[in-house]
């Protein structure tokens, strides 16, 4: 076989795969979605502040002001959820994950976002905490304006869920079998949707790291 025709193979491997990427599988199936290629948690962001005589103003953020947001302190006697908007100490203008779609021509709709989380040196761990959502991601084509600045990317708003109050509830009900505050809880989140055609991802997994303290 020729050079010239190895060549026109590669090619057509090529063209099936973006294919594949851009068509995400047949309509119900899960599809690839490694690393979160497809479908992507980027990040924790928060929008920028202004906190005065107890007045808490925040900015929505954007992909121009957004601050990277990846721990926080919580204080068990006078926090019952987090984030918190009428709490200056809860991180009130936070609580953002930023997803990212990546299909050419479909938009994603997201459906759940589940955070499981993790105490270093407990015998157990908090069940796991299902979000419901309703967010719809466009595709990279789209000529619809954003919020976030950025066409493919959501910034999907988690007032209250990313420690709601069950979660807060259960750590005091078994502080007997914790470490001793202070100690260190993470959160790992993964959101699922589903692409216009059928197809279901689930992004990659990014954490969240909490201090917790009374």
């Amino acid at each position: 076989m020729g050079t010239g025709t190895w060549r026109g193979w590669l090619g057509i491997g090529l063209l099936a795969a973006v294919g594949l990427v851009g068509c995400g599988g047949s309509g119900g199936a899960d599809g690839n979605n490694d690393q979160g290629i497809v479908f992507r948690a980027v990040s924790f962001v928060r929008g920028p502040e202004s906190i005065d005589d107890n007045q808490i103003r925040c900015t929505e953020p954007t992909t121009q002001n957004a601050i990277i947001d990846s721990a926080w302190v919580i204080r068990l006697d006078d926090q019952t959820f987090f984030p918190n908007r009428n709490d200056p100490f809860g991180n009130p203008c936070g609580g953002y994950i930023a997803l990212e779609n990546n299909l050419f021509e479909m938009a994603i709709n997201v459906q759940e976002i589940t955070v499981q989380y993790e105490i270093p040196g407990a015998g157990i761990s908090p069940p796991e905490n299902s979000i419901s959502s309703g967010i719809r991601v466009n595709p990279t084509n789209t000529l619809d304006e954003s919020s976030s600045g950025q066409p493919n990317l959501v910034y999907a708003q988690l007032v209250g869920q990313m420690l709601p109050e069950q979660i807060m509830t259960w750590l005091e009900q078994n502080r007997n079998v914790l470490p001793a505050t202070p100690y260190s809880m993470n959160a790992f989140f993964r959101a699922r949707g589903q692409a216009d055609n059928g197809t279901r991802y689930t992004t990659n997994e990014i954490g969240y790291q909490f201090t917790i303290t009374r």
